[in-house]
C-alpha cells in the first residue's frame, strides 16, 4: 500500500486512470410500507435498493446492494441500521459495511 493511501482509497475497478470512461447504470428502490412498532408509536420500515454498472471500455460489471432498518421516531427523525455490499463509482470497492445513524430534517 502507497503512502497515505488507506484500503477505502484503492480504486478496484478495471478503469485505468486518465483514460476514457464509458459506464452505463441502472439502480432500483423498494421501500415497505412502515408498521407500528410494538405499540410505541414509533414506526418501522425496511428499504432495500442497489445499483448495476456497466464499464464498456472494459467489459466489466460493477454492483452495490444496501438494506436499510428504519425506525422512524418522528416525522423528521429517523434511526437507520445500514447493510451494505460493494461500493459504487468510482472505486467500485468490494466488501461488506455495517453503520447505524440517527437522521433528523430541519
Amino acid at each position: 500500500m502507497a503512502n497515505g493511501v488507506t484500503a477505502g482509497d484503492v480504486d478496484q475497478s478495471s478503469e485505468q486512470e486518465n483514460e476514457a470512461l464509458a459506464r452505463a447504470k441502472a439502480s432500483l428502490e423498494i421501500a415497505s410500507p412502515t408498521w407500528n412498532f410494538m405499540n410505541t408509536g414509533l414506526k418501522f420500515g425496511l428499504i432495500g435498493n442497489g445499483a448495476v454498472w456497466y464499464d464498456m471500455i472494459n467489459t466489466e460489471v460493477y454492483y452495490s446492494v444496501k438494506g436499510i432498518a428504519r425506525l422512524t421516531l418522528s416525522d423528521k427523525k429517523y434511526f437507520d441500521l445500514k447493510y451494505e455490499h460493494g461500493a459504487g463509482a468510482p472505486t467500485f470497492n468490494k466488501g461488506d459495511q455495517f453503520s447505524a445513524g440517527l437522521t433528523m430534517e430541519f
